[in-house]
Parts: structure tokens; C-alpha cells; sequence
């Protein structure tokens, strides 16, 4: 079966909607264009689950293959959850730690990726919370919580 294939342009989204109007103009024709091969949701998600199989077994090379098909991708987003770059590599450290030893529980009924990605949102909440006490203590103990300190009162 041939791989599916998507058509890719740099037009802004404007553009595209108002070319596709019927009877309306618009420089679409100024953007580049190109084909390229896509690959199938349910192929990328088959190698998941063969991969995840294989590294549930005890196969190293197959969750290095799982980590750098999915590393950018939870690191992108662990860096839109968090806000701070070291945050969001600590938690996509530890997402794919807790992966591997999560794997043998793994059922290939749902997709890897989106297992993989429930085991990092829930990461990044547990370290936002983690960040807001060690802010609201720093805070605290600053004196910035506005409360009067009793050992001022003496």
C-alpha cells in the first residue's frame, strides 16, 4: 500500500480558505506548493505498539526507537504545559523512565503515543504543583505573604 500523501503549502490559512471559495480570487497561486509522503496513522501506530512489545521484552534498541520517534514531540508540549525549558526536559526525563517501567502494563488497545503522552500531562501537573508550593513557601517564608510575623510583635 502506498504511503498517503498530503499536500503542504506556506500560505497563510486565510489564503487557502478564500481560494476555496467558489468565484473569489486570491494570490494562492503566489505560495509554494509541494507533495510530500505521509505516514499512515495506523502505520505509526502499529511500529508503536510492535516497538513497545519488543522493549516490553527486555530489547533496548527498540525503546531508544520509541524515544526518539516521541522525544521532540513530548518535549514541545511539556514545554507548552511548564514554561521553563529545564522543567520540561526533567519531565520528559522522567515520563520516558516511568515508561519503561510502566511497559509490560501497557495494552496495545490504545495507542502508544497517547499512553505515553497521559504518563507525561500527569508529570507535568504533579511538577506545576510541585513548583507553585516551593513558590508559595519561598514566598512565605520571605515575608511576602502579607501575614504580620509574631516574632515582630515582641
Amino acid at each position: 500500500m502506498a504511503a498517503p500523501l498530503r499536500l503542504v503549502t506556506d500560505a497563510p490559512a486565510s489564503a487557502r480558505r478564500a481560494a476555496s471559495r467558489p468565484g473569489r480570487r486570491h494570490p494562492l497561486h503566489l505560495a509554494t506548493t509541494e507533495v510530500v509522503e505521509t505516514q499512515a496513522p495506523s502505520d505509526a501506530a502499529a511500529k508503536d505498539a510492535a516497538l513497545a512489545r519488543r522493549a516490553a521484552a527486555g530489547d533496548p534498541k527498540a525503546f531508544e526507537l520509541l524515544v526518539r520517534r516521541h522525544y521532540e514531540r513530548c518535549l514541545r508540549f511539556a514545554l507548552h504545559l511548564l514554561g521553563d525549558r529545564r522543567d520540561a526536559e526533567e519531565a520528559v526525563q522522567d515520563t520516558f523512565v516511568r515508561a519503561h517501567r510502566a511497559l509490560p502494563g501497557y495494552e496495545e488497545r490504545q495507542r502508544f503515543e497517547a499512553w505515553l503522552f497521559r504518563v507525561l500531562v500527569n508529570r507535568c501537573r504533579t511538577m506545576a504543583a510541585r513548583r507553585r508550593r516551593m513558590e508559595r513557601t519561598v514566598v512565605a517564608l520571605a515575608g511576602g505573604d502579607g501575614a504580620a510575623d509574631p516574632a515582630d510583635e515582641r
